[in-house]
């Protein structure tokens, strides 16, 4: 269903009569209300309106899909007792059964839809799922005003698209079943036989049994996926007895596959005929969408455009970053410059794929019709994702990928970061976009912490060569700290770094050529902070200085994010070492930063403080500092429930 919605506000976006790709604009048949915009001057509507506004309630077996238009358009709907009702797909015995008549008045009506009102309620009906989304769209489209719908009460609106001519073998394509040569290939039918009925204007059928006159898509699944082979066979046979077409595709792989269907329907488009005795090795011609596009991937994290040696490719840092993309069709081709380890999300799949690895080309399939989301994830600080791009049929349609409710950020230390932290939940558990910043060891305070720790400081003795030595001659600094580290590209942890690279990063740490832009992604509007902990396990004892550094952080940051950007502030966790106590110092040192924050950004801090000392009980393991896996579970119910009560 969110796939069905996702298309559904995409279409919402459009602007005029909403038609099939080569259709001629649809036709208005009686109409005698008016099918223009309508423009009502402010103030109660003319005699010859109806205006729906928060007096009315949805109804009809689309009323699901027509909510979140009206919603996504800023249009409220009354409760259960509103005077009017707006009808979408079968509902009222009445009224839509008249829209229901104008809509199915013909035999090729797959694409009609209709919208009338009697003077009090609406209803509008579409032939197909399709039409009635098509309905849905030209409905706000037309008549949204003012956080209303304003139409005429006598309003009869039939869109008819003119219909493409399409043929196979001599016949016509009537009748015909989309037939997939077995299970694998059933959702390449499936958006087949989608693709058709929209162009020739009634419902093609797709199945796995062969049909008395069919379209048959078959792949060689004998072949590697990864053999991108971009020829395929068509062949089309006809019995003259019973006038009986076949078409067959024949491809090697189930990509090639998903892209020869796309081209074979594109061709029919354009007016091309396959007839009987056709057969022929043809190529479907691929596109490459560079990296760089960032109109049309929506990148979450650090991402930036910083590999010399390919400049079209994005390299993502820091932990939990993801890019995404909407593609039509069931196929799609991701690009990596350099080796890549990465997990992706298929629609609304539940859980993350396995773990890839490519260097190069990888095709992953979606399954059925329609608009598919394909997400790229990975959480690792130290590995890069080297993500140069999509490649696609021709006939395929990317477009960027809805922003959700909200973009959260999550900046921490140990407590924050790996794979199974509560910041890699939360987001999923809300529905929103999320990132992650966080390094074990950091403080808030550079020269504080314990970042030396874990590059090459140890037992009171640095370690030669190390990060940590070479970050301390090179520029005198002690302990990198997140108020210098979050600004900048790489993470300041060096786990597997080659020699050359580690100098070259040493060198150039503090330099402008380490500083992120902050181009690449779109911009949270929340960000999460949760430090301080290795910040008083070091040395918090100058509470002014650790105050003024916090101000200082969040200032740097609503520069970059911009003044509306919300800020929430967590409150250190408590274990055995420090009771559950809100007066022990610790805690009140963070408070007295918060509460700096909430005087000195009052339009932007929260500060989420006492529950987590006193009543949240967050198991710690061994060490008294971390919490456990159910401790990690604990803080992701509680922090999101939180941040639903706080920014929904």
């Amino acid at each position: 269903m969110k796939r069905i919605l996702a298309f559904l506000l995409m279409l919402v976006m459009l602007i005029g009569v909403v038609g099939c790709a080569g259709m001629e604009t649809p036709s208005t048949g009686d109409n005698p209300g008016g099918n223009e915009n309508q423009q009502p001057p402010a103030g109660d509507p003319p005699a010859t309106e109806v205006t729906f506004r928060a007096d009315f309630k949805v109804s009809g077996t689309a009323a699901e899909l027509l909510t979140a238009a009206l919603e996504k358009a800023g249009i409220s709907i009354g409760g259960a007792d509103a005077t009017k009702t707006i009808y979408a797909g079968d509902g009222d015995a009445t009224l839509t059964a008249s829209a229901k008549t104008k809509a199915t008045g013909r035999e090729a009506s797959y694409n009609d839809y209709a919208i009338v009102c009697d003077g009090t309620d609406l209803a509008l009906y579409g032939a197909s799922s399709y039409a009635t989304e098509q309905a849905i769209a030209y409905l706000i489209n037309t008549y949204a005003k003012d956080g209303g719908l304003t139409v005429a009460k006598d309003l009869s609106y039939t869109a008819q698209p003119t219909l493409t001519n399409i043929t196979i073998g001599g016949y016509a394509l009537q009748e015909m079943t989309v037939v997939a040569g077995d299970d694998s290939c059933l959702g390449i039918a499936q958006d087949t036989a989608k693709r058709l009925s929209i162009l020739c204007g009634y419902e093609i059928p797709a199945s796995t049994t062969a049909a008395r006159r069919a379209i048959k898509l078959v792949a060689d699944n004998t072949k590697n996926e990864d053999d991108f082979a971009q020829t395929y066979q068509m062949e089309v046979s006809t019995n003259p007895a019973v006038k009986i077409s076949e078409l067959t595709i024949t491809a090697p792989t189930r990509a090639a596959l998903s892209y020869a269907a796309q081209s074979m329907v594109a061709a029919l488009k354009d007016g091309d005929t396959f007839e009987d005795g056709y057969t022929e090795e043809k190529t479907f011609n691929m596109v490459h969408t560079d990296a760089t596009n960032t109109s049309l991937f929506k990148y979450c994290g650090t991402w930036q455009a910083s590999d010399e040696e390919n400049p079209t490719t994005m390299v993502s840092y820091w932990n939990a970053a993801y890019v995404e993309i909407n593609f039509t069709g069931n196929a799609i081709t991701p690009v990596f410059s350099r080796e890549t380890t990465f997990k992706i999300k298929m629609d609304n799949a539940e859980e993350y794929s396995k773990v890839y690895t490519a260097n190069g080309a990888i095709t992953f399939f979606a399954e059925g019709d329609g608009v598919h989301t394909l997400k790229i994830f990975y959480n690792d600080r130290v590995k890069h994702m080297y993500f140069s791009g999509v490649s696609v049929c021709e006939a395929t349609t990317l477009s960027r990928t809805p922003d959700r409710a909200h973009y959260i950020q999550f900046v921490g230390d140990s407590i924050s970061d790996g794979q199974n932290a509560f910041t890699q939940q939360v987001g999923d558990v809300l529905g929103w976009d999320f990132s992650v910043a966080a390094l074990g060891g950091i403080a808030l305070e550079t020269n504080y912490g314990y970042w030396r720790n874990n590059n090459g400081y140890t037992n009171g003795a640095i370690t030669p060569g190390s990060l940590a030595d070479l970050i301390q001659k090179n520029f005198g600094i002690e302990n990198i700290g997140m108020e210098d580290a979050f600004f900048k590209l790489g993470v300041p942890n060096t786990s597997g770094m080659p020699k050359d690279e580690l100098n070259d990063y040493a060198e150039n740490y503090y330099t402008e050529k380490m500083d992120y832009n902050f181009e690449a992604g779109y911009t949270p509007d929340i960000v999460f902070i949760f430090l301080g902990t290795n910040d008083w396990l070091s040395s918090m004892k100058d509470e002014s200085r650790f105050v003024n550094a916090y101000a200082a952080f969040v200032e740097k940051i609503l520069a970059v994010y911009g003044e509306d950007t919300q800020i929430c502030v967590l409150q250190a966790l408590t274990h055995s070492s420090m009771p559950n106590n809100e007066d022990h110092p610790r805690y009140q040192i963070i408070r007295s930063a918060a509460e700096n924050l909430m005087l000195s950004f009052p339009d932007n801090v929260t500060f989420i403080d006492r529950d987590i000392i006193t009543t949240w009980n967050v198991e710690i393991g061994s060490d008294n500092t971390h919490p456990t896996g159910n401790g990690h579970t604990t803080l992701t119910e509680k922090i999101a429930a939180l941040l639903q009560e706080y920014y929904n």
